[in-house]
């Protein structure tokens, strides 16, 4: 599975993804997952009015990237296949427009069904490159009546740039600490004119709270309206720009075709690639990243020198800020992936003690560069 990351990473989705699949071998899981079932895994042919369970694993923001290839795999099984995902409540009224899905809320006894799969194997399953990535959006949906009183507040407030902020991962995720900022780094931001922002995590700290009542900060903790996905995303539908350290809020906006901004780790997870400042699977993203190890001062920086950019126009125009160019990044990232950037970065986790990472990241390194065996230095 390391293999996997740092092919993924590289952007080798042929190779990556195939080698992805190992994660389901790994013995930290847990016996009761779907990994384990009896029933056989769908090898991508036509199910003929049988029933596919598709399950979920990870964390949430998987689940709203990879859930845009259901209407492929629909396809794929035919109309008459019912299709199932077992789904957290979390995320029960975002996926429920989605047609064709059935969703059996997480903890309850799951339907009959004939076969199974992961939801993050369908992108191997369906052959995903860099050029085929499913990136028409949006491909989420709310309803305009959800979340009237936070929508409310937002339109109450004026201001020439309404923009949705969340600067810390949850603390559940190992990784949690390289994706996170404290508030405190953000606080150019706020001396920018012209723009309100509004806090979308669901978990403020009391430091922060003291922090944003004291500096009188231009924000609007709406931490209180944040139910579930749909009461998010009803939000982010009614601001201009999503600022976002890399969490499931990332994924959501790019989801709703919102513009998004997303504040990068110098190591960052897999799907972020190298180097690049827009993604394959989001065209409304822009990526801000780390230039150095544990240090958010540059990557701040340039996003206040973006949003000095947008609110010195005469019309706001947030769409010219994304990069569409994707022909020419997948071909620049999959034919010659920067080995030197990788390699920097494995060596920072290495002496930072983070092995794992460490490992993932170098094996992709000499599986690219391979002629480093030849030279006797692995």
């Amino acid at each position: 599975m390391n293999l996997g990351l740092a092919l993924l990473i590289s952007g080798n989705y042929a190779e990556g993804l195939a080698e992805y699949e190992w994660r389901s071998q790994r013995s930290s899981l847990d016996k009761s997952s779907p990994h384990f079932f009896p029933h056989p895994l769908w090898d991508g042919n036509d199910l003929q009015g049988r029933t596919l369970l598709v399950f979920g694993e990870q964390g949430f923001g998987d689940l709203i990237q990879f859930i845009r290839y259901i209407p492929q795999i629909k396809a794929r099984a035919g109309q008459n296949c019912k299709l199932i995902f077992d789904c957290q409540s979390s995320l029960n009224r975002l996926f429920s427009n989605i047609c064709g899905l059935h969703l059996a809320p997480r903890n309850m006894p799951l339907p009959k069904f004939d076969v199974r799969i992961s939801l993050l194997s369908l992108p191997y399953l369906l052959g995903t490159t860099l050029e085929t990535i499913p990136a028409t959006v949006p491909y989420l949906s709310v309803a305009e009546d959800i979340n009237l009183g936070a929508i409310q507040k937002i339109s109450d407030r004026q201001a020439q740039l309404k923009v949705g902020l969340v600067w810390t991962s949850k603390q559940t995720h190992s990784t949690a600490p390289k994706r996170s900022c404290h508030l405190t780094s953000l606080l150019p931001l706020f001396d920018l004119q012209d723009i309100h922002f509004y806090g979308l995590q669901k978990e403020v700290s009391d430091a922060d709270r003291q922090l944003i009542s004291q500096q009188h900060l231009k924000l609007t903790d709406l931490s209180d309206y944040l139910g579930d996905f749909a009461d998010t995303a009803a939000i982010v539908n009614h601001l201009d720009l999503i600022i976002t350290v890399d969490t499931s809020v990332a994924h959501l906006a790019g989801a709703l075709g919102k513009p998004v901004w997303v504040l990068l780790p110098f190591a960052p997870d897999w799907r972020w690639l190298l180097d690049c400042e827009d993604s394959p699977w989001y065209p409304t993203m822009r990526l801000f990243r780390q230039t150095q190890i544990d240090n958010w001062e540059s990557a701040i920086d340039r996003v206040a020198v973006a949003l000095s950019s947008l609110v010195a126009r005469d019309d706001v125009n947030i769409d010219v800020m994304v990069f569409p160019q994707m022909e020419e990044l997948c071909q620049s990232v999959a034919e010659v992936p920067n080995l030197d950037k990788l390699f920097t970065e494995a060596r920072a986790h290495h002496l930072a003690g983070e092995l794992k990472e460490a490992e993932t990241l170098f094996q992709g390194y000499f599986s690219i560069n391979r002629s480093t065996m030849k030279l006797g230095i692995c």
